[in-house]
């Protein structure tokens, strides 16, 4: 089955050694029935040629922001419009630097802030440059405002070096992009104020009482500085229905917060909510909830369901 059916995807061709992998990757994304148009930075094509790309995608390539035959059309703000996903690979240490800055200085990163696209980079660079404070920041800062970003991936790098650096493989990256991903903000865990990142054992050092007074009934009672479970409660209900609007009728994979499911299950189960807290939720525990008919229910499932 051709999971990416008629979508429309840019891909961005970095200016590093794995923009080898970009040839392949154009062939696995039009197995998949994606409709595919390159875009390559200047140090891209001095690793891969434009003819290799035109050649495999069935369209030519993208190289110029100020080429006059296709800026008479408007070329750059065409493709950021034509585009369901904009996706970049390689993404090098440069790349997404001048992504986070919003630098518009050729054809790639133009077209990057002129799309309402989704975007998703494959970082590839040196261990030691992926591990740098200032990439790790970058990398951070562009999760924050929806970019995707995939790999990189552990091993042997082409300078010699072994660790984190590598893109991806090809084929990886085109399973991917079948699948739909979006953040959720208001599904986040509680956030405990004063006693964020402290165990409970901690806490008993000195706060046993108010502790107890929290396990009690978490809805009477609210850690210092720490948001009111009623709110907390508000907000992931009102994500949930905008995942049931948004999704009617499918099955949605939800990875969320151990506070986040625990809310849910005992809303599903009709427990009363002092009880909340006694909902067992394991690391990488696994449940499944079904929508109700007609109301704005949801039923715990059954295993199996």
């Amino acid at each position: 089955m051709q999971r990416l059916y008629r979508k429309r995807i840019v891909l961005g061709v970095g200016g590093g050694i794995a923009a080898y992998k970009s040839a392949e990757l154009v062939r696995r994304l039009r197995d998949q029935g994606a409709e595919v148009r390159v875009v390559m930075t200047q140090g891209g094509r001095e690793f891969i040629t434009p003819l290799t790309l035109q050649a495999l995608s069935g369209h030519p390539v993208h190289t110029d922001l100020l080429d006059p035959a296709a800026e008479a059309a408007m070329g750059h703000i065409e493709l950021a419009r034509w585009a369901d996903l904009v996706l970049i690979a390689p993404a090098t240490a440069d790349l997404m630097a001048r992504l986070v800055q919003g630098v518009a200085n050729d054809l790639l990163t133009t077209l990057v802030l002129a799309t309402d696209a989704q975007i998703a980079l494959a970082p590839a660079m040196n261990q030691a440059m992926w591990r740098d404070t200032a990439t790790q920041a970058n990398a951070e800062l562009l999760r924050q405002r929806g970019f995707h970003l995939f790999g990189p991936a552990a091993g042997s790098q082409a300078c010699g070096d072994v660790g984190l650096g590598r893109m991806l493989e090809a084929e990886e990256l085109a399973q991917r992009q079948g699948i739909e991903l979006e953040l959720e903000n208001d599904l986040r865990e509680l956030h405990f104020g004063a006693w964020e990142g402290r165990s409970a054992a901690a806490l008993m050092d000195g706060h046993s009482e108010a502790l107890g007074r929290f396990w009690a009934d978490p809805y009477a009672f609210t850690p210092p500085g720490g948001e009111p479970l009623s709110e907390f409660e508000a907000r992931v209900l009102a994500a949930q229905r905008r995942l049931r609007q948004r999704h009617a009728g499918r099955r949605v994979l939800l990875v969320t917060h151990g506070g986040v499911i625990r809310l849910l299950l005992a809303r599903a189960r009709g427990l009363p909510r002092e009880h909340l807290l006694q909902v067992d939720v394991g690391h990488g525990a696994l449940f499944g909830l079904r929508a109700g008919e007609g109301d704005d229910r949801w039923h715990e499932c059954r295993e199996g369901e």
